[in-house]
């Protein structure tokens, strides 16, 4: 088989199956050669890192992020990996331009890339919707960080008008082509529940607010969207072993505990219903732990 010396992506391919093989010097000069031919690959370099994060080597991969910030210091996604890597100087929230990096690059391949995870959270949100009994064609709907649309084909069945906003139009275009949707907005999160007051009965979000540390604007903002008796179906990564409210994963995802999102919808003023311990999808071969969310507006 020929190998391409000047193919950039087989180069950042072989350093990440090396890495992740255990062959780590091996994969740290497979992926220099990588950068010196495509620095701007942020998918793939990206990627390349996370191995080396899975395996437990965070000071290789910190290292390597702050070579990146040097070559470009305004990179959202080196910024946001090496706070993650490190576990110091979490943000509050990923940024707008990290989101968009990373969703924009892999919209195209996202429904399969998940497909391969196991990806489970829109089924688990479509079986809290079934369990409110909504009538069919009933409710105003607004899907949070729709992407895709992947929960759009069960939301669709109870809404009288069915919306979804995400950042990342690339994402939106593939949401679009499902024909699920009246409406899809590009904008954030927090900026939509706060100019759509009091317009839905029902509110989801499947593996959104992983993206988010605090959480008391985005459950203000629920509570504030939602009309009487409304309901706010979600789901959060889990942290379990109580020693803080929230975390900044090594993976770049935030995780939460079930004590943190519990006190913090009922300080919105919303009353959780059901906070059930569930699998969201798997990554190099383990479960990703989460909490599957439903919440009434009191």
């Amino acid at each position: 088989m020929h190998f391409d010396d000047g193919n950039a992506e087989a180069w950042y391919g072989l350093s990440r199956t090396l890495i992740e093989l255990g062959q780590v010097q091996e994969g740290l000069l497979a992926n220099s050669r990588a950068v010196t031919l495509q620095p701007e690959q942020v998918q793939a370099r990206e990627q390349v890192l996370r191995a080396l994060v899975m395996l437990g080597r965070r000071e290789d991969a910190a290292r390597l992020y702050r070579e990146w910030l040097i070559e470009d210091p305004d990179n959202a996604v080196a910024q946001h990996q090496l706070a993650a890597t490190l576990g110091t100087d979490a943000p509050a929230r990923a940024s707008d331009a990290y989101v968009l990096a990373v969703f924009d690059s892999v919209a195209p391949q996202f429904d399969r890339k998940l497909a391969a995870l196991g990806y489970q959270a829109p089924e688990q949100v479509a079986r809290a919707v079934a369990a409110l009994q909504p009538t069919p064609a009933a409710l105003d709907v607004a899907d949070l960080g729709c992407g895709t649309g992947l929960c759009g084909p069960a939301l669709r069945p109870c809404a009288r008008r069915l919306v979804g906003c995400d950042l990342s139009a690339a994402m939106l275009g593939q949401a679009q082509r499902r024909g699920c949707y009246d409406q899809l907005f590009q904008v954030e999160l927090g900026y939509f529940l706060q100019h759509e007051v009091g317009a839905f009965e029902l509110l989801v979000s499947a593996d959104t607010l992983c993206y988010f540390g605090p959480l008391d604007a985005v459950c203000a903002g629920a509570a504030a969207a939602l009309r009487t008796d409304g309901a706010f179906v979600f789901t959060a990564e889990a942290l379990r072993d109580g020693s803080a409210p929230f975390c900044l994963q090594p993976c770049g995802r935030y995780a939460h505990s079930d004590a943190y999102l519990v006190a913090t919808l009922r300080a919105a003023g919303l009353a959780p219903e059901v906070c059930s311990a569930v699998t969201l999808r798997h990554e190099a071969g383990l479960p990703v732990a989460g909490w599957l969310v439903t919440a009434r507006l009191i």
